[in-house]
């Protein structure tokens, strides 16, 4: 009998010692998730923006499009793609190559545009906003809203994607659409912190947006956060091309008006410009925060 508790007691302690060891295990792989895995990835661009910081980086390219462009756009959202026509897959391919082989026969850094990196054609700008962790490079593909949700600056897989453009505007739009995602981290990386513009606090804390491009650095002031329920209103924010005047005032006039926050007094000009900034949220299965800036 004495050798029956005994061996009750080990067996317990056993049970007790392996839970310990899956709870341990479990709270280790949660703040991996939540912490340690989106610093790794976020601490990726810490070269880049040393670069950047050292004035190493330049954003200059053919890209830029002052608003001759009238057939570079259709009305989407986000969350609508057309596949990519095989004519421009052939042309992405094609740019690869032969940024490729410039970088390997030597071409300059000048020349190349983006300091020594391959990808020139794709990252063209930087966005920033100080006082939080937005910090990193915008990529773009003509044509294609779907590949940067899963691949990083150097064209390589990444759950975790890019800042990119919308692929369905062109650079120097009237209204340019800028999309990253939301890591549901305790780390905040990406374009996690836009969704804090939901809080008058940090709307007033954090008023302007950094944006260079085109050989070119700007600033944009907030004007408005918008919260976006693509399953029931599918509100637009990615129009980027207008008939006149009337028609783009009317369109930023009616962003304005669904924001759940926007700046006190600010009327909007027909020769204003937008940076719209897009992110998932949590309040419903497909939601969107649209932050809304203007050039300033």
């Amino acid at each position: 009998m004495f050798d029956n508790n005994k061996n009750s007691k080990l067996k317990i302690k056993i049970i007790a010692v392996c839970l310990s060891l899956i709870a341990v295990g479990s709270f280790g792989y949660v703040g991996y998730k939540q912490y340690f895995e989106p610093k790794t990835k976020d601490s990726q661009y810490d070269d880049l923006r040393e670069k950047r910081q050292n004035k190493k980086l330049s954003f200059q390219n053919d890209f830029v499009d002052e608003g001759n462009n009238e057939d570079a756009y259709h009305d989407k959202d986000d969350d609508s793609h057309e596949e990519v026509p095989e004519s421009k897959k052939e042309s992405s391919q094609n740019k690869d190559s032969s940024s490729s082989a410039s970088a390997d026969s030597g071409t300059s850094s000048v020349e190349q545009s983006y300091y020594t990196y391959e990808y020139t054609d794709r990252t063209f700008g930087w966005i920033s906003i100080p006082g939080t962790s937005i910090d990193y490079p915008v990529l773009y593909l003509e044509g294609d809203n779907e590949y940067y949700l899963t691949h990083n600056y150097m064209e390589q897989y990444d759950s975790y994607g890019s800042i990119y453009l919308d692929g369905n505007q062109y650079i120097g739009a009237k209204n340019m659409t800028i999309y990253g995602h939301n890591i549901n981290a305790y780390y905040e990386s990406m374009f996690k912190p836009l969704v804090n513009y939901e809080d008058q606090a940090f709307f007033d804390e954090h008023p302007v947006v950094e944006f260079d491009y085109g050989g070119d650095s700007s600033e944009w002031e907030v004007i408005g956060c918008m919260i976006v329920d693509l399953n029931n209103d599918h509100k637009s924010f990615n129009k980027c091309d207008f008939l006149d005047d009337n028609d783009f005032l009317d369109y930023g006039n009616t962003l304005l008006d669904n924001c759940v926050i926007k700046k006190d007094g600010f009327e909007l000009q027909a020769d204003d410009n937008l940076l719209t900034l897009v992110t998932c949220s949590y309040h419903t299965s497909n939601c969107r925060t649209v932050v809304i800036c203007r050039q300033i």
